[in-house]
């Protein structure tokens, strides 16, 4: 049932906030904010983002950027992006995360390149544009450090639960 609902609001996140752009968006962009939607909650009638995603969280304990540049990442085609999928979707859920819940300068960077897409640009193009006079390195080196919090946070809550099972499994 759970991963139902979060197929829906994955599909709603497509549809509804970035459909029209649809084709037009950088894959890492259109899929990050699709999962990105999908796993935000309701809790205590208010909408909570940034609620970490078990799943890819998992992928990011196995990979982390690695040998791949942050540019490079941001730069790819749909082709490549598919080519590593399993992964890719994990860092485009982790990317949008980072930009939409970090710091002003980040959330800056979104918005700046939702305002190109929304003329008639290519991604790459709409890339290069959102990317002009901003510290990449500097964005690289904090979007690793976002990596390493989302992999310590999950690890912490796998730990915490698997506690609280083997205390119901003892009290049985």
């Amino acid at each position: 049932m759970v991963e139902r609902l979060s197929y829906c609001r994955r599909c709603v996140g497509h549809v509804i906030d970035i459909g029209p752009r649809l084709g037009r968006l950088p894959t890492w962009f259109n899929e990050g904010l699709a999962e990105f939607v999908a796993h935000a909650k309701v809790s205590r009638r208010e909408w909570v983002e940034g609620t970490p995603s078990r799943h890819w969280g998992l992928v990011l304990r196995r990979y982390e950027l690695g040998d791949l540049p942050l540019l490079v990442f941001l730069q790819q085609d749909h082709e490549a992006f598919m080519a590593n999928a399993q992964v890719n979707y994990a860092l485009s859920w982790a990317l949008v995360d980072f930009l939409l819940t970090g710091d002003e300068s980040n959330r800056a960077f979104f918005d700046d390149l939702w305002k190109i897409l929304e003329g008639d640009i290519d991604p790459g193009t709409a890339m290069a544009e959102a990317m002009e006079g901003r510290d990449l390195a500097a964005l690289e080196v904090a979007f690793r450090g976002h990596l390493k919090a989302i992999q310590a946070r999950l690890a912490w809550a796998f730990r915490s639960s698997l506690c609280q099972r083997v205390a119901r499994e003892d009290l049985i």
